[in-house]
């Protein structure tokens, strides 16, 4: 495993997903959805010469659920992600694509 594959999944771990626009994908799905964590790898970084990189990401969001006694809980649901982006030369990394699977929670 690379430095830079740790640096990807480092920057990716720590993206800020509740504030980018596709966030709303899962707000649309999930009004009441909060963000509890991303889980990224550095196994799964793909980083090919030019710098360019490809990853799987995981999103775990809490979703209130409302019993019909009232009763109020969250529960937990994974949303799968695909995520490209670039390493450049300076160190700086820039996220191209970080795609959703909103429909298909894992």
């Amino acid at each position: 495993m690379s430095h830079a594959a740790d640096r990807v999944a480092d920057h990716i771990r720590n993206f800020q997903v509740d504030q980018h626009p596709f966030w709303k994908e899962v707000t649309k799905e999930y009004p009441d959805a909060k963000l509890f964590a991303v889980e990224c790898s550095p196994t799964s970084v793909a980083i090919d010469a030019s710098g360019n990189f490809s990853t799987r990401a995981r999103l775990i969001v809490h979703i209130p659920h409302r019993f019909e006694d009232g009763f109020e809980t969250y529960g937990s649901m994974t949303i799968p992600s695909f995520v490209t982006g670039t390493l450049h030369d300076d160190g700086e990394i820039t996220i191209t694509e970080f795609r959703l699977s909103v429909n298909h929670p894992g």
